[in-house]
C-alpha cells in the first residue's frame, strides 16, 4: 500500500492500474490471496489461485516522491452470485465521468462509477469528518459506561439490500474471550451483538431469528488487529448489497493478513431482519472501556470510517 507497507492482497487474475487525467491512479484487485505455504487448501489443485474474482475493489492512489500511496481499499462491483468472477477490466473517463468495463470471456458489462467513491480514496489523507448521513444513533460520554443499555434503533432489513454500520472507540484490558461489547439480542437470539473470540477478535454476531451468521476481525500482530492498553477505533460495516462485512481498525480495512485468506466475510443471503429487543446493552461484560458509540441505518463506505478515524476520539 505504502513503500515498505503491507502487500495489496490479490489471486491470480488482472490487476490493473491507471492513471486519470487528474494525475491521480486507480487499481482494480480482488482483495484476498496468500501465500500458498500458509494454507494449501487456499489453492487446492491449483484452482484456488484464479477463484474468488467477486467482488472487485479498488484502491485510490496518489504519486509521492516517485512512489505511489495507495488508499484503503473499497469495493467497485459485486456480483449477487459469489462464484460469478469479473475480471479483464478497462477504465474511460468522458467529461468528469467515470467508467469500468469487465467481462468473463463471455458477457462484457459496462458501469459507471459514481465519481465520490473515487475521490473519498483520494481524499482519505486528509479527511477528518465525522459522516452524519444515516446517524441513527450517538453515544459518549456516560452514555456509553459499562454495563449501561439504551434505546437501538430499527436496523434496515438485510434481504432488501440495505445494510448498517456500528462505529465506536474502545480499549481492551485484555482480549480474553467471551467478552461483550453490545448486544441487542432476545431470549430467542434474534438481534446483534460483538464480542471477543477465542482467536484475539472482535466477532460480529448476527441473527433474524431463524438464520445466523458471524466474521471477526483480523487475528495477528499486523496492522489493523487488536491491541491492550490502547484507544482503538473499530468500524464494523454490514453491507447488505453485496452481502459482506468488513472491519477497519485504526483506518486500517483488515485482509485477512498471512494468516486468513479473506479479510471481509460473506453473511447469509437470507439474512432479513435483525432488530433485536429494541435495547442495546453495552459493555455488560468488558475489560475495558466504550468511549463512543454510533449506529448508522446505511453501511459507510471504506473512506467514511477512515475519516471517522481520522477524526479522532471524541
Amino acid at each position: 500500500y505504502t513503500p515498505g507497507g503491507r502487500r495489496i492482497k490479490h489471486p491470480r487474475a488482472a490487476n490493473f492500474v491507471w492513471k486519470t487525467r487528474n494525475g491521480k491512479y486507480l487499481q482494480w484487485f480482488h482483495n484476498n490471496g496468500g501465500e500458498a505455504a500458509h494454507n494449501p487448501e487456499w489453492v487446492a489443485g491449483g484452482r484456488g489461485y484464479y477463484q474468488n474474482r467477486n467482488p472487485a475493489w479498488i484502491l485510490g492512489g496518489i504519486e509521492k516522491e516517485g512512489y505511489i500511496h495507495w488508499s484503503q481499499p473499497e469495493i467497485l462491483l459485486y456480483d449477487d452470485d459469489p462464484s460469478v468472477r469479473m475480471s479483464y477490466p478497462d477504465l474511460i473517463e468522458d467529461e468528469g465521468r467515470y467508467f469500468v468495463t469487465e467481462t468473463q470471456k463471455t458477457i462484457a458489462r459496462v458501469h459507471e462509477i459514481d465519481s465520490a467513491l473515487l475521490e473519498g480514496m483520494w481524499n482519505q489523507v486528509e479527511a477528518k469528518q465525522v459522516a452524519r448521513k444515516g446517524l441513527a444513533l450517538e453515544l459518549a460520554g456516560s452514555s456509553v459506561k459499562t454495563n449501561s443499555t439504551a434505546d437501538m434503533p430499527l436496523l434496515p432489513n438485510l434481504k432488501e439490500g440495505q445494510g448498517f454500520t456500528l462505529d465506536f472507540w474502545i480499549r481492551f484490558n485484555e482480549l480474553s474471550p467471551g467478552q461483550i461489547i453490545l448486544d441487542t439480542r432476545n431470549e430467542r437470539g434474534k438481534g446483534i451483538a460483538l464480542t471477543t473470540s477465542d482467536r484475539f477478535t472482535i466477532k460480529l454476531t448476527l441473527n433474524d431469528g431463524q438464520a445466523e451468521s458471524s466474521w471477526d476481525s483480523d487475528p495477528g500482530t499486523h496492522e489493523g488487529t487488536l491491541k491492550i492498553n490502547a484507544w482503538q477505533h473499530v468500524c464494523v460495516v454490514v453491507d447488505g448489497g453485496s452481502k459482506i462485512i468488513t472491519f477497519v481498525v485504526d483506518g486500517v480495512l483488515n485482509d485477512g493478513g498471512a494468516i486468513r485468506q479473506f479479510g471481509w466475510g460473506r453473511f447469509n443471503k437470507d439474512l432479513g431482519d435483525v432488530s433485536g429487543l429494541g435495547k442495546v446493552a453495552l459493555a455488560p461484560k468488558l475489560f475495558g472501556e466504550l468511549k463512543s458509540l454510533k449506529v448508522y441505518n446505511r453501511y459507510l463506505r471504506t473512506s467514511e470510517a477512515v475519516s471517522n478515524y481520522r477524526a479522532g476520539i471524541k
